[in-house]
């Protein structure tokens, strides 16, 4: 009879603060700004000598009055990001040289 045993162990930790600012040019009769949405977010992660890229795209879509507040409309841009994580590793001695990265996005 033989059994198999699994165990998984966390080696390493990351944390990625992203801020990412870019001016926009609505036009000159913008009144108000009505409301803001980052929205279809897509990443994944790619693991190349330890170090770990997070690649993925969202968008942004502005909602701002014009002309007194007469007309609406929006602006929509898709953004894409390439980070890279810094890791702090604790103990690399595994069986194998698979890594399984787990993201969450909060």
């Amino acid at each position: 009879m033989y059994r198999e045993i699994a165990a998984k162990t966390l080696i390493g930790k990351g944390k990625l603060p992203y801020m990412y600012e870019k001016k926009l040019n609505l036009g000159d009769n913008v009144s108000k700004l009505l409301g803001c949405w980052i929205i279809d977010l897509k990443h994944e992660c790619k693991i190349e000598n330890r170090r770990i890229n997070l690649v993925g795209t969202y968008s942004i879509q502005l909602w701002y009055a014009l002309d007194n507040d007469q007309k609406s409309s929006v602006y929509e841009e898709r953004i894409s990001f390439d980070e890279e994580i810094s890791m702090s590793y604790r103990d690399l001695d595994t069986l194998d040289d698979k890594m399984y990265v787990k993201v969450y996005i909060s």
